[in-house]
């Protein structure tokens, strides 16, 4: 293992800064003139001009806190720079050489500058760049701990025909960047703080693909992290784009971050709107309504059509883009109109275009003009969401709220649900992509997981009496909520598309059938899940090989219309009115023994979300 020294100033060539032991005191007491050290990090690391010395794997750079060089280079070109696996590059204390110091700080300027790094370790360093700085590495994961890294900074990278992917963790780091531009691999950064500086680009994270054919996949987890200076969206929503999260986005994981306060956007208020009936087909007309199946509805005046009357609510369903039919009960038998008619339709709804609002979500208002039934800085849950609108309720899964008057306002955005988990967020904050904004208020917790066709967040408002709670004393349940991009492909319903997660990790004994049991919960009114929308699949380890067996609970039939539903619950839950309680029950059907066993939950039923309780039934069965 060779010990290298860099400083600015630094004369050395060849291997004059290689040694063979580590070098101890300060700087200027281990050193006894300039030729004895590299002028310049890039002097060993990069690969134009030719490096002084070939680094081996395991070799350490140590660069005194005090290095501060800027490398100017002729023209817009391309600098490579390689560090072998193993590889260390540190920051370290001018007057104590052996000991950590975050300072040395080093630019290359010029337009692409990519250093390929590969289970390597950097500490402290101020990394800039003239124009972009590729992090390009495969496995195992390059580690940043307390470095600066500034301009654009790009993880990963291809050709066209080479894919390169960027595996880095970044711990302590701070990102002075016009953007961070993902392209493939994984990044997980912990504890860093990010400033945004002006430039072209409107977002924090943003999707760099060149080959836009390839859905290549970017895992990106984000912990502790504070964006609070960043009045950006956090992801963009360039290329092309699945609901919330980017196509090329395979796992986000959002854990203990603070972000920047949530302005407030204009929205309109639309008290009724003008239909008419049809007696033929028993319908309502109302030109591109976005009405549900399942919407609560209400007429303040009705004329010549008969068999419904004014200030009674009724359902829709059979909708259409421009009509609807009614029921007097959720999914009920459709109501005889009689005599073609006209009205006016209680709508009752908030006009947001593309305001990506899930069901269930948490608005306020900071302004309302003209029109009452709601008020200004008190909290409302959304429903009957759908592209350019919602309707608003009192309580989560609660009948709408009349609004009187058409209006406009402003809307303040909280959380789509209550986050649980870990660290409070400090101030009012926002995430937004493309398609879902995820905010919080002061003293509400935060976590949220996003993945292609669904997400994934804690709820502390509706939970299981003696379910799971946050370090034992604080309530909480799962709230998954499933995409309207599901669907399915092929004449098989199994061959949907589907969210999945990891539901539980645990080591038990399967030398004995084991029987897991999880508790799940929907809004009252909703229709019993079956075994064909939601399953579980329980990987346990084998009694004699070094293979896992698996049982799932889900049921392979040609259509969900067919399908078996689960059992009904009587375990009591928190939060909800009235609610469809059912649970899901899977046994081993061989015996295993003693280890790891993963539990992860699908659906692939469109535009559901229910509640789960993480804390789930294990017990063993004869």
């Amino acid at each position: 293992m060779a010990h290298i020294y860099v400083k600015a100033g630094g004369t050395a060539t060849g291997s004059g800064g290689v040694y063979s032991s580590q070098k101890t005191g300060s700087w200027s007491t281990a050193f006894n003139n300039t030729s004895e050290y590299y002028n310049a990090i890039w002097d060993i690391i990069g690969s134009y001009p030719t490096p002084q010395y070939n680094m081996q794997p395991g070799d350490i750079i140590y660069v005194s806190h005090l290095h501060y060089l800027n490398i100017s280079v002729s023209g817009a070109g391309v600098s490579n720079a390689y560090m072998p696996s193993s590889s260390k590059l540190l920051s370290v204390n001018d007057s104590n050489i052996t000991s950590l110091l975050e300072g040395a700080w080093e630019n290359r300027d010029c337009y692409w500058t990519i250093p390929g790094f590969s289970g390597c370790y950097i500490y402290g360093i101020t990394w800039m760049a003239y124009e972009q700085l590729y992090l390009m590495s495969a496995n195992p994961f390059t580690i940043w701990d307390t470095c600066t890294l500034s301009n654009n900074l790009v993880l990963g990278g291809d050709n066209n025909s080479t894919r390169c992917y960027g595996y880095n963790i970044f711990k302590n780091c701070k990102f002075d960047n016009y953007a961070i531009l993902l392209n493939s691999g994984n990044a997980v950064f912990i504890n860093c703080i990010f400033t945004l500086l002006s430039g072209s680009y409107g977002y924090i994270f943003r999707l760099y693909n060149d080959n836009y054919s390839n859905d290549w996949g970017v895992d990106v987890h984000l912990v502790g992290c504070d964006f609070s200076n960043c009045n950006r969206p956090l992801y963009s929503a360039w290329v092309s784009t699945t609901n919330d999260i980017p196509w090329n986005y395979s796992n986000v994981v959002i854990d203990r971050c603070n972000f920047h306060p949530l302005p407030t956007r204009a929205v309109g208020f639309t008290s009724t709107a003008s239909v008419t009936f049809q007696d033929s087909a028993d319908t309502v007309t109302y030109s591109s309504h976005n009405l549900p199946n399942g919407s609560i509805v209400s007429f303040s005046s009705i004329s010549s059509t008969t068999g419904i009357s004014i200030n009674t609510n009724y359902y829709t369903r059979d909708t259409t883009s421009n009509t609807f039919k009614l029921s007097l009960t959720y999914d009920g038998s459709v109501i005889n109109l009689v005599n073609n008619g006209s009205g006016t339709l209680r709508i009752s709804k908030v006009t947001y275009s593309s305001h990506n609002i899930l069901n269930g979500s948490i608005v306020s208002f900071a302004s309302i003009t003209t029109t009452t039934g709601i008020s200004i800085n008190t909290n409302y849950y959304t429903r009957d969401s759908s592209t350019d609108f919602f309707r608003l309720s009192s309580t989560l899964g609660g009948p709408a709220i009349t609004l009187v008057n058409n209006g406009t306002g402003t809307i303040k955005l909280t959380p789509p649900v209550r986050k649980a988990e870990f660290s409070k967020i400090t101030n009012g904050s926002m995430i937004e992509s493309a398609g879902v904004s995820l905010c919080e208020t002061s003293d509400v917790y935060h976590y949220y997981e996003g993945y292609k066709y669904g997400n994934i967040c804690a709820d502390l408002e509706v939970y299981r009496d003696g379910g799971a709670k946050i370090n034992g004393t604080t309530p909480y349940s799962l709230k998954l909520y499933a995409k309207n991009t599901i669907s399915v492909e092929g004449s098989f319903i199994n061959k949907a598309k589907f969210v999945k997660f990891k539901l539980a990790e645990f080591i038990a004994d399967f030398t004995e059938f084991v029987e897991f049991t999880v508790e799940i919960l929907q809004p009252n009114s909703s229709l019993t899940l079956k075994k064909s929308e939601v399953w579980i699949e329980l990987f346990y380890p084998d009694a004699t090989s070094s293979k896992s067996n698996k049982v799932t609970s889900k049921e392979y039939i040609l259509s969900n219309t067919l399908g078996t539903a689960y059992p009904f619950s009587y375990e009591s839950w928190q939060g909800l009115t009235g609610p469809v309680k059912q649970s899901i029950t899977v046994s081993t059907n061989v015996v295993g023994k003693e280890g790891l066993c993963i539990v992860w939950l699908y659906c692939n039923v469109p535009s559901r979300f229910f509640y789960i309780c993480p804390k789930y039934h294990l017990k063993k069965v004869t």
